[in-house]
């Protein structure tokens, strides 16, 4: 037990130590030695871990997208068309705490130091799990479920990128709410008329 600690906090200081080299420096110009040399570890304990630093980025970014796709997969597929807005605002909310655990993660991984394909394989993931499985109105639009789906999938995502990106001080609920107000009124409906 006592090596399995030793081996997750290992792992753990290695990916701190990256993520505060990215606050100076952008990724793709982070090196093992580097790592190695701030987190005082030898390069073989590097390698005991990840393979390169592409490795451990990819191991990052898939560990923070998957506890995104474990939020979805606890509730129905078809989510959107059942669930009240109390139930959706709840959600919601779970999903801005998960996202809130790690958010420096998200910070770094989604400034300008970070990977710039790292918003696209969140949306490659996560497409599968945003409503997979819409059925449209029949009106004059005649909108199919694609075109709703990538609606939902890029509201969803435009609100977090400008919460990570943009405003960091908003709170979860605040997140929540913002999501849940998105889905159902339209920007328009929110702008204030001039009398």
């Amino acid at each position: 037990m006592q090596k399995r600690q030793m081996y997750a906090d290992t792992q753990n200081k290695i990916i701190e130590t990256t993520l505060i080299l990215m606050k100076s420096k952008p990724i793709s110009t982070i090196k093992v030695t580097e790592i190695v040399r701030m987190a005082k570890i030898n390069r073989t304990t590097f390698y005991l871990h990840f393979q390169d630093v592409p490795a451990l980025i990819e191991y990052i970014e898939n560990t923070l997208i998957d506890e995104l796709i474990e939020c979805f997969k606890s509730v129905p597929n078809n989510w959107i068309q059942i669930y009240s807005q109390e139930q959706e605002e709840r959600f919601y909310l779970k999903f801005a705490q998960i996202i809130e655990t790690n958010f420096s993660m998200y910070q770094r991984l989604m400034g300008s130091n970070g990977d710039a394909k790292f918003i696209l394989l969140v949306r490659q993931r996560l497409s599968d799990y945003i409503a997979p499985t819409i059925i449209t109105t029949n009106d004059d639009l005649n909108i199919s479920s694609d075109i709703l789906h990538e609606l939902i999938l890029s509201g969803l995502l435009d609100v977090l990128q400008y919460w990570i990106q943009k405003d960091p001080s908003l709170t979860p609920q605040k997140i929540a709410r913002l999501l849940l107000v998105s889905r159902h009124v339209s920007p328009n409906q929110r702008v204030k008329r001039k009398q």
